[in-house]
């Protein structure tokens, strides 16, 4: 649980314009996988490492070839942890 609650309330925000939940259908086994993103240009890539150190969860991702940087849960547990700031 994040006990900064301004920093709960900016997340929340910045993830309803920037982020988004996927969820996909797993190809080798049956069953899907959450996963949760951010993408950003790489020049605002510090947003996202400040994120995932208040976190605490994540990897960060950054593509050189397009110039990105993508913040990713990529697990059940993350994502749950997650949803405590839209609910």
């Amino acid at each position: 649980m994040i006990e900064d609650t301004i920093f709960g309330h900016w997340f929340a925000g910045f993830v309803d314009g920037e982020g988004c939940f996927h969820i996909q259908k797993e190809t080798n086994r049956q069953g899907f996988r959450c996963l949760f993103s951010i993408g950003l240009r790489k020049d605002d890539g510090e947003i996202l490492h400040i994120i995932q150190q208040k976190l605490g969860i994540g990897k960060i991702h950054i593509k050189n070839t397009a110039n990105l940087c993508e913040f990713v849960v990529a697990n059940k547990k993350g994502c749950e942890f997650l949803c405590q700031f839209f609910f």
